[in-house]
């Protein structure tokens, strides 16, 4: 059985907070569907980040909401398991370690959903 998405989110806010980001919870009175998360990193980034089991699926409003943030250019990405917090760890780490930009994966999280 994979991870419940509370433990998710703590195994992945553990460790980015290890490397110098800020991670916080995201709540917005009368927005429903809003991302779970907000990381901020040590190079000033934003990332809207939306918090999936494995078999997760994302609501009519959390759809709206993803692509509200993204018609504003802002970086919102969902991350489903804990295969996905590795990944977006890793990408994380990456671009903290060389100052780079965050890079969303567009690719995985467009195939789940019917825009």
């Amino acid at each position: 059985m994979g991870k419940s998405e509370s433990e998710i989110e703590s195994w992945l806010g553990r460790r980015l907070k290890a490397l110098g980001c800020l991670y916080y919870k995201f709540v917005s009175p009368g927005n429903d569907g809003v991302p779970d998360r907000i990381v901020i990193t040590p190079n000033g980034e934003t990332i809207y980040v939306e918090l999936k089991t494995e078999d997760g699926a994302l609501s009519m409003a959390q759809e709206l909401q993803l692509r509200r943030l993204r018609t504003k250019m802002a970086k919102a990405e969902v991350v489903y398991g804990i295969h996905g917090a590795e990944d977006f760890y890793a990408r994380a780490k990456y671009a903290v370690i060389h100052g780079t930009p965050f890079l969303v994966r567009r690719k995985f999280y467009e195939e789940r959903v019917n825009w």
